[in-house]
Order: structure tokens, then sequence, then C-alpha cells
């Protein structure tokens, strides 16, 4: 599937796996959202920051984005994919370097931003939980004083 969206050969093998996956050096602008959106919210594991999760993350989202791979996506094929035999950095350098740097930085970006707001998230969160309650009767005042 050679085709204009994926103008970009690149040949693996890798452990049992062996094959060719085509890839394109940007992504359209609306998807380079999606890449950087996705890799933020997934740093959240039930509202707390996992950082030990970015270099996977980044890895997963720019398999899944710039290339035209169709294999399994658990975290271990993924991750064997990640650090299997220089193929990652293959692809990375037939990424366009100013936008993978763009999306490195957009990424530190939107997650210091998430961190930086977290507090009052957390607080707004607390804030509506009791206001629910109040409202449901739930939260009844002490009448001993």
């Amino acid at each position: 599937m050679n085709d204009k969206n994926y103008p970009i050969s690149v040949s693996y093998n890798i452990g049992n796996q062996k094959g060719t996956l085509h890839l394109r050096p940007k992504l359209p602008f609306v998807e380079y959202g999606a890449a950087v959106e996705s890799v933020v919210r997934s740093l959240y594991i039930d509202g707390a920051y996992k950082p030990y999760l970015k270099q996977y993350l980044i890895c997963s989202v720019i398999i899944e984005n710039y290339t035209d791979y169709s294999g399994g996506s658990s975290p271990d094929e993924i991750l064997n994919l990640c650090e299997g035999s220089g193929f990652f950095t293959e692809i990375v350098s037939r990424i366009d370097p100013k936008q993978l740097e763009n999306l490195l930085q957009d990424i530190d970006e939107l997650a210091a931003y998430n961190n930086a707001c977290a507090g009052w998230s957390n607080i707004i969160r607390e804030i509506k939980k009791i206001s629910a309650e109040l409202q449901k009767g739930g939260c009844k005042p002490d009448k001993g004083g």
C-alpha cells in the first residue's frame, strides 16, 4: 500500500516479525493535534500523572499516526517495535524534523499546563461532589453543635 499518503517504505525484521511499513513524513494539522492530545490524555490514569509512560506513548502515537502499521497494539508489541533493532529510530529519522520537534514540545507544554491546572481541577471536582450530595440530601448538618 505505498500510496501518496504514505510515500516512504521502511523494511523491518524484529524477532519473528518481518515486513514493510509505509510512512508519511508529516501529519495534517487535525491529526497532529489529535496525536498531541492522545499522548497527554494517556499520561493520566484515574487523574494521576504517570510521566514514566511518556516515551512509550510518544513511540506508540508515532507508529499509529505516521505509519500504516496494522499489527497488534498491545503494550508489549508496541514496546518491541519501539526498542527493537533500531526500527523506531529509522521511522523517526524519516519524519519532518520540525514537526517532530514541535510534536515533542507541544506534548511537554500541554502536560505542563495540565499539571499546573490539576490542583484546581481536583478542587472543582470535590466541590461538585459536595454539591451533588447536598442536592440529594446526603450531607446533613450536625444538630449537636
